[in-house]
Protein backbone atom coordinates (compact mmCIF):
# COMPACT_ATOMS: atom_id res chain seq x y z
CA UNK A 1 0.00 0.00 0.00
CA UNK A 2 1.05 3.14 -0.74
CA UNK A 3 2.06 6.12 1.58
CA UNK A 4 0.13 8.18 -0.12
CA UNK A 5 -3.05 6.09 0.57
CA UNK A 6 -1.76 5.58 4.69
CA UNK A 7 -1.84 9.48 4.53
CA UNK A 8 -4.48 10.89 1.89
CA UNK A 9 -4.02 14.84 0.90
CA UNK A 10 -6.18 16.33 3.11
CA UNK A 11 -9.37 18.10 1.18
CA UNK A 12 -9.45 21.63 0.17
CA UNK A 13 -11.92 23.96 1.46
CA UNK A 14 -14.83 24.08 -0.48
CA UNK A 15 -15.85 27.85 -1.31
CA UNK A 16 -18.86 27.85 -0.13
CA UNK A 17 -17.89 27.89 3.40
CA UNK A 18 -17.29 31.21 3.59
CA UNK A 19 -20.34 32.25 1.32
CA UNK A 20 -22.67 34.15 3.18
CA UNK A 21 -26.00 32.67 3.73
CA UNK A 22 -28.76 35.40 2.99
CA UNK A 23 -31.18 33.56 5.26
CA UNK A 24 -28.52 33.70 8.04
CA UNK A 25 -27.83 37.62 7.09
CA UNK A 26 -31.65 38.44 7.09
CA UNK A 27 -31.60 36.77 10.67
CA UNK A 28 -28.61 38.33 11.74
CA UNK A 29 -30.26 41.94 11.11
CA UNK A 30 -33.60 40.95 11.88
CA UNK A 31 -32.01 39.81 15.51
CA UNK A 32 -30.56 43.39 15.18
CA UNK A 33 -32.93 45.34 13.99
CA UNK A 34 -33.24 47.90 17.13
CA UNK A 35 -29.66 48.63 16.65
CA UNK A 36 -30.57 49.67 13.23
CA UNK A 37 -33.79 51.20 13.71
CA UNK A 38 -31.78 53.71 16.85
CA UNK A 39 -29.13 54.41 14.52
CA UNK A 40 -31.24 55.79 11.41
CA UNK A 41 -33.63 57.74 14.32
CA UNK A 42 -30.71 58.95 15.93
CA UNK A 43 -29.49 60.27 12.33
CA UNK A 44 -32.40 61.45 11.57
CA UNK A 45 -32.68 64.04 14.87
CA UNK A 46 -28.96 65.02 13.88
CA UNK A 47 -30.69 66.14 10.68
CA UNK A 48 -33.48 67.95 12.35
CA UNK A 49 -31.03 69.85 14.33
CA UNK A 50 -28.68 70.68 11.70
CA UNK A 51 -32.09 71.64 9.47
CA UNK A 52 -33.39 74.01 12.37
CA UNK A 53 -30.21 75.07 12.95
CA UNK A 54 -29.19 76.22 10.09
CA UNK A 55 -29.67 79.86 8.94
CA UNK A 56 -31.55 80.36 5.40
CA UNK A 57 -30.32 80.88 2.60
CA UNK A 58 -32.57 83.32 0.13
CA UNK A 59 -31.99 83.96 -3.75
CA UNK A 60 -32.88 87.33 -5.36
CA UNK A 61 -32.86 87.75 -9.24
CA UNK A 62 -32.72 90.35 -11.72
CA UNK A 63 -33.85 89.95 -14.99
CA UNK A 64 -31.95 91.69 -17.76
CA UNK A 65 -31.58 92.17 -21.84
CA UNK A 66 -29.16 93.18 -23.50
CA UNK A 67 -29.40 96.62 -24.33
CA UNK A 68 -29.59 97.42 -27.65
CA UNK A 69 -25.90 98.97 -29.77
CA UNK A 70 -27.15 101.99 -31.64
CA UNK A 71 -24.04 102.73 -31.39
CA UNK A 72 -22.24 99.94 -32.77
CA UNK A 73 -25.23 99.21 -35.87
CA UNK A 74 -24.04 103.41 -36.96
CA UNK A 75 -20.05 102.29 -37.04
CA UNK A 76 -20.30 98.96 -38.96
CA UNK A 77 -22.42 101.20 -41.78
CA UNK A 78 -19.36 102.91 -42.04
CA UNK A 79 -16.74 100.27 -41.91
CA UNK A 80 -16.99 99.60 -45.48
CA UNK A 81 -16.25 103.04 -46.66
CA UNK A 82 -13.45 103.78 -43.84
CA UNK A 83 -12.96 100.18 -42.38
CA UNK A 84 -8.93 100.88 -42.67
CA UNK A 85 -8.83 104.19 -40.71
CA UNK A 86 -11.41 103.12 -38.32
CA UNK A 87 -9.48 100.20 -37.46
CA UNK A 88 -6.27 102.36 -37.45
CA UNK A 89 -8.57 104.12 -34.44
CA UNK A 90 -9.48 101.42 -32.64
CA UNK A 91 -12.76 102.14 -33.28
CA UNK A 92 -15.05 98.52 -33.18
CA UNK A 93 -17.08 98.53 -35.60
CA UNK A 94 -18.94 95.00 -34.78
CA UNK A 95 -19.44 94.79 -31.44
CA UNK A 96 -22.40 92.37 -31.75
CA UNK A 97 -22.97 89.96 -28.26
CA UNK A 98 -19.33 91.26 -27.59
CA UNK A 99 -20.78 93.85 -25.09
CA UNK A 100 -22.90 92.15 -23.21
CA UNK A 101 -19.80 89.83 -23.13
CA UNK A 102 -18.00 92.28 -21.28
CA UNK A 103 -20.68 92.96 -19.08
CA UNK A 104 -21.11 89.74 -17.43
CA UNK A 105 -17.25 89.68 -17.40
CA UNK A 106 -17.39 92.76 -15.71
CA UNK A 107 -20.07 92.11 -13.39
CA UNK A 108 -17.49 89.16 -11.46
CA UNK A 109 -14.56 91.04 -11.76
CA UNK A 110 -12.42 91.81 -9.04
CA UNK A 111 -12.06 95.49 -9.77
CA UNK A 112 -15.41 95.48 -9.54
CA UNK A 113 -16.14 93.30 -6.76
CA UNK A 114 -14.04 94.46 -4.36
CA UNK A 115 -14.63 98.45 -5.22
CA UNK A 116 -18.57 97.11 -4.12
CA UNK A 117 -17.14 95.42 -0.55
CA UNK A 118 -14.95 98.43 -0.02
CA UNK A 119 -17.74 101.15 -0.62
CA UNK A 120 -20.27 99.15 1.72
CA UNK A 121 -17.92 98.12 4.09
CA UNK A 122 -19.55 94.89 3.52
CA UNK A 123 -16.71 92.41 5.07
CA UNK A 124 -18.30 92.49 8.62
CA UNK A 125 -21.19 91.21 7.23
CA UNK A 126 -20.02 88.68 4.92
CA UNK A 127 -17.79 87.17 7.76
CA UNK A 128 -20.35 87.75 10.41
CA UNK A 129 -19.25 84.81 12.73
CA UNK A 130 -15.47 86.39 12.98
CA UNK A 131 -16.86 90.02 13.97
CA UNK A 132 -17.39 91.27 17.55
CA UNK A 133 -20.20 93.93 16.94
CA UNK A 134 -20.21 95.26 20.38
CA UNK A 135 -16.88 96.25 20.39
CA UNK A 136 -16.77 96.89 16.51
CA UNK A 137 -13.76 94.41 16.07
CA UNK A 138 -12.89 91.07 15.00
CA UNK A 139 -12.85 88.30 17.59
CA UNK A 140 -9.82 87.03 18.74
CA UNK A 141 -9.57 84.01 16.31
CA UNK A 142 -9.58 86.46 13.45
CA UNK A 143 -7.62 89.65 14.96
CA UNK A 144 -3.99 87.83 14.10
CA UNK A 145 -5.41 87.43 10.31
CA UNK A 146 -8.75 89.31 9.70
CA UNK A 147 -10.45 89.01 6.52
CA UNK A 148 -9.40 90.54 3.55
CA UNK A 149 -11.20 92.18 0.56
CA UNK A 150 -10.20 89.84 -1.14
CA UNK A 151 -11.45 87.06 0.25
CA UNK A 152 -14.90 89.04 0.37
CA UNK A 153 -14.34 88.93 -3.60
CA UNK A 154 -13.92 85.05 -3.51
CA UNK A 155 -16.55 84.62 -1.30
CA UNK A 156 -18.46 86.99 -3.62
CA UNK A 157 -17.69 84.62 -6.75
CA UNK A 158 -18.06 81.25 -5.36
CA UNK A 159 -21.16 81.43 -3.39
CA UNK A 160 -22.80 84.54 -3.53
CA UNK A 161 -23.06 85.77 -7.12
CA UNK A 162 -24.08 83.97 -10.13
CA UNK A 163 -24.91 84.75 -13.30
CA UNK A 164 -26.49 82.83 -16.40
CA UNK A 165 -27.84 83.59 -20.05
CA UNK A 166 -30.37 81.77 -22.04
CA UNK A 167 -29.26 80.86 -25.46
CA UNK A 168 -32.49 81.18 -27.12
CA UNK A 169 -34.25 84.12 -25.60
CA UNK A 170 -31.00 85.85 -24.85
CA UNK A 171 -32.76 86.57 -21.39
CA UNK A 172 -30.26 87.63 -18.31
CA UNK A 173 -30.56 86.25 -14.93
CA UNK A 174 -28.32 87.38 -12.20
CA UNK A 175 -28.66 86.29 -8.65
CA UNK A 176 -27.15 86.66 -5.22
CA UNK A 177 -27.83 84.27 -2.51
CA UNK A 178 -27.24 85.39 1.15
CA UNK A 179 -28.86 85.00 4.92
CA UNK A 180 -30.70 88.33 4.65
CA UNK A 181 -33.28 89.01 1.85
CA UNK A 182 -33.42 92.20 1.81
CA UNK A 183 -29.46 92.89 1.22
CA UNK A 184 -29.53 89.62 -1.42
CA UNK A 185 -31.79 92.38 -3.65
CA UNK A 186 -30.08 95.58 -2.86
CA UNK A 187 -26.87 93.60 -3.73
CA UNK A 188 -28.42 92.05 -7.34
CA UNK A 189 -29.45 95.59 -8.95
CA UNK A 190 -26.48 97.57 -7.40
CA UNK A 191 -24.13 95.13 -9.10
CA UNK A 192 -26.55 95.54 -12.23
CA UNK A 193 -25.85 98.97 -12.00
CA UNK A 194 -22.36 99.03 -11.54
CA UNK A 195 -21.76 97.16 -14.04
CA UNK A 196 -23.45 99.04 -16.69
CA UNK A 197 -21.39 102.45 -15.49
CA UNK A 198 -17.89 100.72 -15.38
CA UNK A 199 -18.75 100.06 -18.97
CA UNK A 200 -20.63 103.19 -19.56
CA UNK A 201 -17.17 105.15 -18.44
CA UNK A 202 -14.55 102.40 -20.51
CA UNK A 203 -17.13 103.44 -23.56
CA UNK A 204 -17.09 107.15 -23.50
CA UNK A 205 -13.12 107.49 -22.73
CA UNK A 206 -12.75 105.00 -25.42
CA UNK A 207 -15.18 107.41 -27.63
CA UNK A 208 -13.48 110.74 -27.02
CA UNK A 209 -10.38 109.03 -27.88
CA UNK A 210 -11.48 108.09 -30.90
CA UNK A 211 -12.64 111.71 -32.01
CA UNK A 212 -9.17 113.00 -31.11
CA UNK A 213 -7.93 110.36 -33.63
CA UNK A 214 -10.10 111.62 -36.20
CA UNK A 215 -10.14 115.18 -35.64
CA UNK A 216 -6.08 114.73 -35.99
CA UNK A 217 -6.48 112.82 -39.01
CA UNK A 218 -9.30 114.89 -40.67
CA UNK A 219 -6.73 117.88 -41.77
CA UNK A 220 -3.88 114.84 -43.38
CA UNK A 221 -6.44 114.43 -46.07
CA UNK A 222 -7.64 116.09 -49.14
CA UNK A 223 -10.14 113.39 -50.48
CA UNK A 224 -13.07 114.64 -50.35
CA UNK A 225 -14.55 111.16 -49.97
CA UNK A 226 -12.04 109.95 -47.57
CA UNK A 227 -12.81 114.02 -45.42
CA UNK A 228 -16.66 112.87 -45.62
CA UNK A 229 -16.01 109.34 -44.37
CA UNK A 230 -14.00 110.83 -41.49
CA UNK A 231 -16.89 113.33 -40.52
CA UNK A 232 -19.53 110.36 -40.50
CA UNK A 233 -17.61 108.24 -38.47
CA UNK A 234 -16.80 111.67 -35.74
CA UNK A 235 -20.70 112.05 -35.92
CA UNK A 236 -21.04 108.20 -35.00
CA UNK A 237 -18.72 108.81 -32.10
CA UNK A 238 -20.42 111.98 -30.98
CA UNK A 239 -24.05 109.90 -31.26
CA UNK A 240 -22.58 107.43 -29.56
CA UNK A 241 -21.16 109.46 -26.13
CA UNK A 242 -24.73 110.89 -26.10
CA UNK A 243 -25.99 107.64 -25.94
CA UNK A 244 -23.86 106.35 -22.86
CA UNK A 245 -24.45 109.58 -21.64
CA UNK A 246 -28.56 109.32 -21.47
CA UNK A 247 -29.59 105.26 -21.84
CA UNK A 248 -29.81 104.48 -18.05
CA UNK A 249 -29.38 100.58 -19.06
CA UNK A 250 -26.65 101.05 -21.01
CA UNK A 251 -25.34 97.22 -21.43
CA UNK A 252 -28.14 95.58 -19.12
CA UNK A 253 -31.54 96.83 -19.64
CA UNK A 254 -33.42 95.67 -16.50
CA UNK A 255 -36.73 94.03 -17.15
CA UNK A 256 -37.64 92.21 -13.51
CA UNK A 257 -35.38 94.33 -10.94
CA UNK A 258 -34.52 91.90 -7.87
CA UNK A 259 -37.15 92.19 -5.12
CA UNK A 260 -36.41 90.45 -1.59
CA UNK A 261 -37.51 87.44 -1.44
CA UNK A 262 -40.45 86.37 1.76
CA UNK A 263 -39.25 85.08 4.60
CA UNK A 264 -40.35 81.15 3.84
CA UNK A 265 -38.85 81.65 0.16
CA UNK A 266 -35.52 80.29 1.00
CA UNK A 267 -33.30 78.01 -1.01
CA UNK A 268 -31.12 76.57 1.35
CA UNK A 269 -31.06 74.44 3.68
CA UNK A 270 -33.51 71.76 2.13
CA UNK A 271 -35.01 70.72 5.67
CA UNK A 272 -36.37 67.38 4.95
CA UNK A 273 -34.05 66.37 2.32
CA UNK A 274 -31.21 66.71 5.46
CA UNK A 275 -33.25 64.71 7.95
CA UNK A 276 -33.71 62.16 5.07
CA UNK A 277 -29.93 61.83 4.71
CA UNK A 278 -29.44 62.11 7.91
CA UNK A 279 -31.71 58.63 8.99
CA UNK A 280 -30.13 57.21 5.91
CA UNK A 281 -26.35 57.91 6.88
CA UNK A 282 -27.36 56.64 10.60
CA UNK A 283 -28.62 53.88 9.30
CA UNK A 284 -25.72 52.92 6.59
CA UNK A 285 -23.61 53.48 9.77
CA UNK A 286 -25.09 50.99 11.97
CA UNK A 287 -25.14 48.26 9.46
CA UNK A 288 -21.48 48.97 9.11
CA UNK A 289 -21.01 48.88 12.90
CA UNK A 290 -22.86 45.22 12.57
CA UNK A 291 -20.54 44.04 10.05
CA UNK A 292 -17.43 45.13 11.68
CA UNK A 293 -18.64 42.91 14.70
CA UNK A 294 -19.95 40.24 12.63
CA UNK A 295 -16.28 40.02 10.64
CA UNK A 296 -14.83 40.42 14.06
CA UNK A 297 -16.59 37.25 15.38
CA UNK A 298 -16.01 35.31 12.71
CA UNK A 299 -12.43 35.83 12.52
CA UNK A 300 -12.12 35.19 16.63
CA UNK A 301 -13.98 31.93 15.67
CA UNK A 302 -11.91 30.42 13.22
CA UNK A 303 -8.71 31.16 15.44
CA UNK A 304 -9.92 29.63 18.17
CA UNK A 305 -11.16 26.65 16.02
CA UNK A 306 -7.38 26.38 14.37
CA UNK A 307 -6.31 26.26 18.21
Amino acid sequence: MTASAHNPPPAQADWRDDEIDLIDLIQYLWAHKWLLISSGLIGGLIGVAIALTADPVYRAEAVLVAAEEESGRGLSALAGSLGGLAALGGIDVDEGDTKVDQGLTVLKSRVLLERFIKDRNLLPVLFADHWDEDNEDWTPDAADNPPSVRDGYKLFVKEILSSSRDSDTGVITVAVEWTDPRLAAQWANELVRRANETLRAVDIREAENNLAFLREELPKTSVVDVQQSIYSLIEAQIKAIMLANVREGYVFRVIDPAAAPEPDDYVRPRKLLIVILGGMLGGMLGLMFLGVRALARAVRERSQAEQ
